[in-house]
């Protein structure tokens, strides 16, 4: 009996120990100092299944790259408040995803990101990936990613395309596109549905659907764009209750 009461007390001691190792964490970063690191790419590496990374107020001169993670938050302290603007050593300023590495379930949201080299947020090879109340000031770029939601986000200024995906499947609901020379734009065997966005002042087409892809648009509103809706190649389209007035 005694031997038995002891391997059930090891055996509880030792659950509670993976209980608080794994345990979701909240590590903040800080250009101050006063949280737990300085660098976003930091406190990311360090970062376990589950926990959230808060980044504090400030201008952040640093890239980040995202892959090889699963459950992982990382918010701003506002849209405003937080703006990463990149080092200038590679294209764009986030990824999520590196090949051949991909990242999963993965949530950003209240910051800012500028562009580099035309891009800002690259996704590639991921899977559940929700980018929220962001403002991305340049493209964003999704290559073979799936159930990718982007929600209440502000995204302009591209040379190019304001969002831009190839053979991934997304979710575009309640963002502002603007300002680009294309709004959207989904290649290859995409599959892609746009719900109550406004895009607007974009040089050419709003949305250029192509390839073999399928878009979905609901109650969107495209105004002031070079042009409306294109659907070229083998591409299908279902659209209703959206709002395509002649350029202005």
């Amino acid at each position: 009996m005694a031997m038995l009461c002891g391997f059930l007390n090891a055996g509880l001691s030792v659950a509670g120990a993976e209980t608080s190792v794994l345990a979701p964490r909240t590590i903040t970063v800080a250009l101050d100092g006063s949280g737990d690191f300085s660098s976003i790419q930091e406190a990311v590496d360090s970062a376990l299944k589950g926990d959230t990374v808060f980044i504090k107020a400030g201008v952040y001169a640093q890239d980040l790259t995202i892959h090889s993670k699963e459950k992982l938050t990382i918010v701003g302290a506002g849209v405003d408040k937080v703006i990463l603007l990149g080092q200038g050593q590679m294209v764009g300023v986030l990824h999520v995803g590196k090949w051949p590495y991909g990242a999963m379930d993965i949530e950003i949201s209240n910051l800012t990101i500028n562009e580099h080299g035309g891009h800002a947020l690259g996704i590639f090879n991921g899977h559940r990936i929700t980018l929220r109340r962001l403002h991305v000031k340049g493209m964003v770029f999704g290559q073979q990613v799936h159930d990718v939601r982007i929600e209440d986000c502000v995204i302009g200024g591209s040379e190019t395309t304001g969002v831009h995906f190839s053979d991934s499947q997304a979710l575009l609901i309640g963002n502002v596109i603007h300002d680009n020379d294309h709004g959207v734009n989904a290649t290859g065997k995409s599959s892609v549905r746009l719900e109550r966005n406004i895009i607007t002042r974009n040089l050419f087409e709003a949305v250029v659907i192509s390839d073999q892809a399928k878009g979905v648009l609901i109650n969107n509103t495209l105004v002031k764009n070079g042009g409306g809706a294109a659907f070229l190649g083998s591409s299908t389209i279902e659209a209703s209750g959206n709002i395509l007035p002649s350029r202005i």
